[in-house]
């Protein structure tokens, strides 16, 4: 006996509010097209910075972009070992990832682990 298919309804393995994944989109200061696609997703990683009020420009054109501003929204940065990352998370930075060079040693990555997260406190009078 062959059985027919009357109607048939898909469901998402994950709906968008249980999905797991967090999209940051990287790109370089300067590039329109990567900050209008960072504004879609959840995050954006700016590639050499370089100053915090560039950092600034480019968050400011993201919430501007972005269609639900009251979202969480994650601006990434990453800066060599021993940096001040206030100046940047006063600039819109929500996360700060040690910058570490290719031909970085397993002396220099323990020594990064080691002291741990940057504490801005301490730097203050």
């Amino acid at each position: 006996m062959t059985r027919r298919l009357r109607s048939a309804l898909w469901l998402p393995l994950f709906d968008e509010l249980a999905d797991p994944r967090t999209v940051w989109v990287a790109g370089y200061p300067g590039r329109t097209g990567p900050l209008r696609r960072a504004a879609r997703h959840d995050g954006f990683f700016p590639l050499d910075v370089g100053h915090p009020d560039r950092l600034a420009e480019m968050v400011a054109t993201l919430t501007a972009s972005r269609p639900d501003r009251t979202s969480p929204y994650d601006v990434a940065v990453a800066l060599p070992p021993g940096t001040d990352p206030e100046p940047y998370r006063r600039a819109g930075a929500t996360w700060w990832l040690p910058d570490l060079p290719p031909e970085v040693t397993l002396d220099l990555v323990r020594g990064v682990l080691r002291d741990g997260p940057h504490d801005a406190a301490a730097d203050r009078p």
